[in-house]
């Protein structure tokens, strides 16, 4: 995630599963009081990236590889 003054966070979804137990697989970001642009870059498995732009914040987004 990036936002429009540069900083920048990163997080790392795992998708492993066990008995009784399952990764969650959302990611949240902390963002304070910061109200410009934010910037989702993602990077699937198999090495494809995609950009995710004008993304809104303090809300629940579903990203979906294309």
């Amino acid at each position: 995630m990036r936002r429009s003054d540069e900083t920048e966070q990163y997080r790392e979804v795992t998708s492993a599963n066990g008995f009784s137990a399952q990764n969650d697989r959302r990611l949240v970001f902390g963002l304070d009081d910061y109200e410009g642009t934010v910037t989702v870059d993602v990077h699937w498995c198999g090495e494809t990236r995609q950009q995710f732009s004008n993304v809104a914040i303090n809300r629940y987004h579903q990203l979906t590889q294309s």
